[in-house]
């Protein structure tokens, strides 16, 4: 694993989106060994999923809940991470200084962190994750192209972690079911450049990318046809 990690950039921060299967079953017998690898790695910054999903009024930051796989619980509770403040889309971090508190109100869009991300040029990385499951990104473009098939709701939510917090948040909902196709604009962003890709050992790819490019392509293709992401 430590050899595949080496060839993911970190010259800037990174936001990792995985499946440590990609690796093989054995890597969970040595947890800590994981953990120390990834902070070890990413010196400038590396950021986590911790998103949360169940439709509960009070999300338990104390007991570090998460709808997330291996890699998020595998680092929560670990002390070298911090976790922002988001009822939803919130992420665990570690070798980053910066208050976050701003955008515990928006997903997506102007006001929220995934903008932060692209101001500031992150590295997204999937990491062994289908090309449906690891771009939670792309719904930032969607946001800022008020897409028609998405619906702005207000939300409350309760977070607990040293006390009761109440958060009133917006968020981009769908406004019914559809059927996403991120195949299509990420093969386009490979093709172009914009994304990188290699083979890890299971076949599974990596895909590597800046977040500002990735959304300045997006939102330029989302503009011109507003089902861009989405199966014709």
């Amino acid at each position: 694993m430590k050899k595949y990690i080496k060839k993911l950039p970190n010259n800037r921060p990174v936001i990792i989106h995985s499946d440590l299967l990609a690796f093989g079953k054995s890597l969970e017998k040595d947890k800590s060994k994981i953990v120390k690898i990834f902070i070890e790695h990413f010196k400038t910054g590396l950021f986590i999923p911790s998103f949360f999903f169940e439709k509960k009024k009070v999300v338990r930051f104390d007991k570090y809940e998460n709808s997330m796989g291996s890699l998020t619980n595998i680092c929560i509770k670990n002390r070298k991470f911090k976790r922002t403040f988001n009822p939803i889309h919130s992420y665990i971090y570690t070798n980053f200084n910066h208050n976050f508190d701003k955008y515990k109100n928006y997903s997506f869009g102007k006001n929220s962190l995934f903008n932060f991300f692209c101001e500031k040029d992150f590295y997204w990385i999937n990491l062994g994750l289908n090309k449906n499951e690891g771009f939670t990104i792309f719904h930032h473009a969607e946001d800022l192209c008020d897409v028609p098939y998405r619906k702005r709701l207000m939300l409350k939510r309760k977070i607990y972690k040293f006390k009761m917090k109440q958060v009133n948040f917006n968020y981009f909902s769908r406004k019914k079911k559809i059927k996403y196709n991120f195949k299509h604009a990420i093969d386009e962003m490979i093709k172009v450049k914009i994304l990188n890709e290699f083979v890890l050992p299971n076949t599974s790819k990596v895909y590597i990318g800046s977040c500002r490019k990735m959304i300045d392509f997006l939102v330029k293709k989302i503009n011109e046809n507003k089902k861009f992401l989405l199966h014709s």
